[in-house]
């Protein structure tokens, strides 16, 4: 129990010497480098559904880049549409 208050007696003087918002974003970024571990290690999502999600990201990508001339075509076809001029119309 006294070790526990002693730890709380450090962190607030590192609190007051650096700032409260410093300790809680060395805080932050430890829990998010442990989170970033355990999605890499598999622990936190299963390898296989990280697999599937990676396959998927894959067949769909492939499957834009199949279509992009089409695009590119849609594109050049919109870009080249005549812009409509206020003063044409008929009011």
């Amino acid at each position: 129990m006294n070790e526990d208050i002693d730890q709380v007696a450090k962190l607030a003087q590192l609190a007051e010497k650096y700032g409260v918002a410093l300790i809680f974003a060395l805080i932050f970024l430890v829990t998010m480098l442990y989170v970033m571990r355990l999605v890499v290690t598999g622990r936190l999502v299963p390898r296989s559904l990280f697999d599937k999600v990676e396959q998927d990201k894959d067949e769909l990508l492939s499957a834009l880049f199949e279509q992009e001339e089409t695009y590119r075509a849609l594109a050049g076809a919109v870009k080249n549409i005549k812009k409509d001029d206020p003063g044409e119309r008929g009011a």
